[in-house]
């Protein structure tokens, strides 16, 4: 008898998170076209006062003291991949292209939690602690028991907003999918929660106390001080996994294109081709104050 071994014509390739928040900001994707290393962004000094009825002239001159704050555009680089010439003819599927498709999706993933961090609360009063009941923490190498996000935590998130007299239209709130399913689990908030102008597209699942609400598997990871880890920080027993809101007007994104280096015919000593690929990503804070985001944090219990 012959046994023979079937392949089939498609490969079971990673999953790689939800990133359409990052269209949910400024756009300064000219910037990173335009080959630019830093972006500076101007910050204006406080406003000139005023009195009413004035009674003592000549009235006291000042001049205004404008500042500035900077980002850099990162080169993403991946490491080269050999597709050898012999894979190309015996493999069922195209491994190029699932090379091609893997890499990008791999880098696109980096460069959305960057931002993310690029876009993190620093200042006092911007990160929201929860108040809801004790659970078990979500957050893959943390320890200990966290308070639940729940609807009173979002208002709070809103509050902050508003006090900040930060637009009410158009706000967004990303989630980690964890807390996303424990806050849908609050009474308040399946009562409040709209789905009507849901709009899978873009991402967002529907709107709650003004914010349209999104999810992907990770957000921010903030410690139990109120210090947000990088991406490739190792995670303390007290952090815990973060939301984060914004309004877009206070955040922006600048992206370019993915350019794919690939050997325009095989290499007699790699009996292949060699591809790698290369992105330019950067993102900031529009104020240096912290204007117009935040963070809701599980507290630890």
């Amino acid at each position: 008898m012959l046994l023979r071994t079937l392949w089939m014509r498609t490969i079971v390739e990673q999953l790689f998170a939800n990133n359409a928040f990052l269209l949910k900001s400024l756009d300064w994707n000219e910037y990173v076209q335009s080959g630019l290393k830093t972006v500076v962004i101007p910050q204006a000094g406080t406003p000139a006062d005023f009195e009413v009825n004035r009674s003592v002239f000549p009235a006291t001159i000042t001049a205004r003291q404008d500042g500035d704050i900077q980002f850099d555009m990162n080169d993403y680089t991946v490491n080269p991949r050999l597709v050898k010439n012999i894979e190309q003819k015996q493999l069922s599927y195209d491994k190029m292209a699932s090379e091609v498709r893997l890499m990008l999706g791999n880098v696109k993933q980096g460069v959305a939690l960057d931002v993310l961090y690029s876009w993190r609360p620093e200042l006092a009063g911007q990160i929201i602690e929860t108040t809801g009941a004790t659970k078990a923490t979500t957050l893959v190498g943390s320890t200990g028991n966290r308070k639940a996000i729940c609807y009173a935590d979002v208002v709070a998130g809103a509050t902050l907003l508003d006090n900040q007299d930060v637009d009410g239209e158009g706000r967004q709130m990303l989630l980690p999918a964890n807390l996303y399913n424990q806050l849908m689990l609050d009474p308040d908030v399946k009562q409040n929660f709209n789905t009507k102008l849901a709009d899978l597209s873009t991402g967002v699942l529907g709107h709650l106390c003004g914010f349209e609400i999104m999810k992907r598997s990770s957000v921010l990871k903030i410690s139990d001080s109120g210090v947000t880890r990088t991406r490739t920080a190792a995670t303390a027993a007290a952090d815990s996994q973060s939301c984060l809101f914004w309004h877009p007007d206070w955040v922006g994104r600048s992206v370019g294109n993915e350019d794919v280096i690939m050997d325009a015919a095989p290499r007699a000593e790699y009996y292949g081709r060699i591809m790698s690929a290369q992105l330019q990503a950067g993102g900031s804070k529009v104020s240096a104050t912290g204007v117009g985001v935040g963070a809701i944090r599980p507290a630890n219990v």
